[in-house]
């Protein structure tokens, strides 16, 4: 008897057929995740995911440098 597969992403069954990926976490010898996919389902997940952690870094950069452009805006006369 074969275990039913599950995607991750869309929560559809996986057939033998369909191109598939399996992702395992580990942190040494421990599992700490197992997650299966179909490949479309993975390639969108992990932009999503790339998507997520370049905004949070764009947002970052902004809160850091909005000071330093303000000020030389309003010494330039540039803010009313």
């Amino acid at each position: 008897m074969v275990e039913e597969k599950i995607c991750c992403y869309c929560k559809k069954e996986i057939l033998y057929e369909d191109k598939q990926v399996l992702l395992k976490t580990t942190k040494g010898d421990l599992l700490l995740e197992n997650k299966e996919f179909h490949f479309d389902c993975w390639l969108n997940d992990y932009a999503e995911s790339l998507d997520k952690k370049v905004k949070n870094y764009a947002e970052r950069m902004m809160e850091f440098v909005k000071p330093a452009v303000e000020k030389i805006m309003e010494e330039r006369g540039m803010l009313a």
